[in-house]
């Protein structure tokens, strides 16, 4: 293995390597070129064939090879579970190229998942069960686009990482600030029954909604959204904060149980506001993270809910895995957001997205302070399925 000093030793080693072209597909000898291979393969596009070949589990194309094992670990997810679902995680139709399935599991175990263990500090040994996933700035790329990155790339990510949630039987749950028609359609889409939305305020689980409001619900009087409205509450921040708040138009039309604005403001001087009036009693400001938008003054503006009851997302979180029976270490969570941080009180690890402590100050120090908090090196739906794969390996 130390003599593969260059890229035609790599090249002559993968294609004949010691022991003869018969040799087994479980040899650690493969699974260490492979993974010497992988790793200084960079944008050589000839060395990415052949280690995709070698490996017959991986699409180098969707990685950064050369920074990370990422690619052996998708390998490991797809090879550790061949036996309970035929066929193959993402890109990773190609016919088996050597030996029995049995000799495929085992270089999953053997050549594979261990390049990565040791860094996965995570695993517990216990199946993954959900994942629970922020949208804007997370899952979907730039503008909304699931199949974006976040320079607005064609990318399969996350469709490769739904693909492996299928395979392994982990189910995948919204949790997002958008309004209950829109995450009800996200979730369809993805092949998914349960979601949160309006950020935490409300949850469905196999079509049956639950207000997480407290008293704040739907009633004879109106929805939450309405009466806050008819307070004056809005009109009033807009007053204080002003020109560095402003509705989150056309998207805070139509809400039912919470309020959308947009901007850059101090969280906590706007909650201190809110809590001198008699009518906000029992609402809270947050903030949801940067967008994409453009406003006067601002370099990075920010989506801000205004929700009753002491909703969040986190809560939403701990009420569906209640419902679904769900331990912390079977659970974890990926957002790009103070808020979807909220999460990591409840599930065993919170994944965020390198893009959401790049554009957000308090939030790095926030994670910093986290141990069960990892920040991913992929931005948005790349950054979703590195936390979705690293996890599957680990365990």
């Amino acid at each position: 293995m130390g003599g593969l000093s260059d890229r035609e030793d790599a090249l002559e080693e993968l294609s004949h390597p010691q022991g003869g072209p018969d040799l087994p597909a479980h040899s650690p000898v493969l699974a260490g070129v492979a993974a010497k291979l992988v790793r200084r393969a960079g944008r050589d596009h000839e060395l990415v064939a052949v280690a995709e070949g070698a490996l017959h589990t991986v699409d180098l194309h969707l990685h950064r090879a050369g920074e990370n094992d990422e690619p052996l670990i998708l390998g490991g997810v797809e090879m550790g579970r061949r036996r309970r679902a035929p066929g193959a995680v993402g890109a990773l139709h190609h016919e088996q190229l050597w030996g029995p399935l049995d000799e495929a599991d085992h270089l999953a175990r053997e050549g594979v998942v261990k390049l990565v263990c040791h860094r996965a500090e995570y695993g517990t040994g216990v199946a993954l069960r959900c994942l629970y996933t922020d949208l804007d700035g997370t899952l979907l790329g730039r503008f909304g686009n699931l199949f974006g990155d976040a320079e607005g790339n064609f990318s399969r990510s996350p469709a490769l990482m739904l693909e492996a949630c299928h395979r392994a039987g982990v189910e995948v749950v919204i949790m997002s600030g958008r309004r209950e028609a829109q995450v009800n359609s996200d979730s369809r889409l993805i092949g998914q029954t349960s979601y949160i939305y309006e950020a935490g305020c409300a949850m469905v689980i196999d079509r049956e909604r639950t207000y997480l409001t407290g008293e704040w619900v739907p009633d004879s009087s109106g929805a939450p959204a309405d009466r806050i409205v008819a307070s004056g509450l809005p009109d009033r921040l807009f007053e204080s904060f002003r020109p560095r708040l402003e509705w989150h138009a056309p998207w805070h039309e139509g809400r039912e149980l919470s309020l959308l604005f947009r901007g850059r403001v101090d969280v906590d001087e706007v909650n201190a506001l809110i809590a001198e009036r008699e009518d906000g009693t029992g609402l809270r400001f947050l903030d949801n993270g940067a967008i994409n938008r453009r406003m006067p003054g601002i370099d990075v503006p920010h989506a801000y809910h205004l929700v009753p009851g002491g909703a969040s997302k986190g809560r939403a979180v701990g009420a569906h895995m209640r419902a679904r029976g769900y331990l912390p270490e079977e659970c974890i969570a990926a957002g790009d957001s103070i808020e979807d941080l909220g999460a990591a009180d409840y599930v065993g690890r919170f994944f965020c997205v390198a893009n959401g402590p790049e554009n957000d100050e308090p939030l790095r120090e926030a994670v910093a302070g986290l141990s069960n908090v990892t920040v991913t090196e992929g931005r948005m739906g790349d950054g979703v399925y590195e936390a979705v794969v690293t996890t599957l390996a680990a365990r």
